[in-house]
């Protein structure tokens, strides 16, 4: 019942500020996209919007960053809530850190991030944002972007099989967002963070159901479309050669590890007394994606986080330069009051 209100309220809040659609041939909806969030291009009611599009637009091989942080607990109330204090030291460590693109875990809900956001970071530092309440009602994942969000997709309700073929649901999202880095540059960004492992060998066993679903959604994409530009970022809450992490990125249609490539794979990215330094935070990247990689930019940024958060930023360099597939795709604008679940 509780749920069925929450999505009543939020479908009404989505009807109000996006424009809605969901198209049979999309390739997240093919690959089980529970919704599809389209902004509405405002670009011709804000001036500074046009500006922004205009410079994107003539910049075809800039150079750009995408990042993945746990914030542990960016969350002001309930029982994982911080005082601002502790947040402000968060905003410190993105100011630092300064990547085009970020995918975020352990926020608490959309009003937070824009507090967030626009009192701490500037508005417009990270003019484009999404964050869609997912079935972990504390915290959720998100995207802050300084490029347009064309198109989002939340996997939340999506079912599949879990530990003795039950079904089951991710434990809070799995979050899809095509942001347009320049015209021809669209990047698919999924955002998961995957089953904590508090709870043994049950927890263990959930993780790996989602990542084998996160494994089965970006294959059914990477086989209808090989040459699409995807990142996988998050939390997998497990090491490099786990069988959760090596679900998602061997197989058909692989993904492909960068910190792995150059011999990295163990370099640390938590930090806690339980597990010591360990590696538990993932940029996976398609084939496509991953020959624009700047070979050797991967960086795990500790210096930066001041104790801010458990995890380290994990940060990629790209050149972003065109396929042929996206020569002519129209170019898509919004702005950061447009998608807002």
């Amino acid at each position: 019942m509780l749920e069925q209100i929450r999505d009543l309220y939020l479908l009404k809040t989505w009807k109000n500020d996006t424009s809605l659609l969901n198209r049979k041939e999309d390739p997240a909806i093919l690959s089980g996209a529970t919704n599809v969030f389209v902004p509405r291009d405002e670009a011709a009611s804000h001036p500074c919007l046009d500006s922004q599009a205009a410079a994107v637009s003539n910049s075809e091989n800039r150079e750009f960053t995408l990042a993945t942080w746990n914030a542990e607990n960016l969350v002001t109330s309930g029982r994982r809530a911080n005082d601002w204090e502790k947040i402000k030291e968060k905003a410190e460590v993105l100011k630092e850190v300064n990547a085009d693109v970020v995918a975020l875990q352990e926020i608490g809900d959309l009003q937070t991030l824009d507090q967030f956001r626009t009192r701490l970071l500037g508005e417009q530092t990270y003019p484009y944002r999404i964050l869609i309440q997912g079935n972990d009602p504390g915290i959720n994942v998100g995207l802050l972007s300084k490029f347009p969000i064309k198109r989002a997709y939340t996997y939340r309700d999506r079912v599949f099989p879990g530990v003795d073929g039950q079904p089951m649901k991710f434990t809070r999202d799995l979050l899809e967002a095509v942001v347009q880095v320049t015209p021809q540059f669209p990047v698919k960004i999924f955002v998961c963070h995957l089953k904590s492992k508090r709870g043994g060998e049950y927890s263990d066993l959930r993780r790996e159901s989602e990542a084998r679903e996160v494994k089965r959604i970006i294959s059914q994409q990477l086989e209808k479309e090989p040459e699409s530009l995807i990142a996988v970022a998050g939390d997998f809450n497990d090491f490099p050669d786990s069988p959760a992490v090596k679900t998602v990125e061997r197989g058909p249609n692989s993904v492909i590890d960068p910190l792995s490539v150059e011999k990295r794979e163990y370099q640390p990215t938590h930090h806690s007394s339980k597990f010591g330094n360990t590696r538990l935070d993932y940029l996976l990247l398609s084939p496509e994606l991953m020959k624009r990689y700047q070979t050797g930019s991967a960086e795990v940024r500790e210096k930066e986080n001041h104790g801010a958060s458990d995890h380290d930023p994990l940060e990629l360099h790209f050149r972003a330069y065109p396929t042929q597939k996206f020569v002519n795709q129209p170019f898509s604008s919004s702005s950061s009051k447009v998608i807002n679940p």
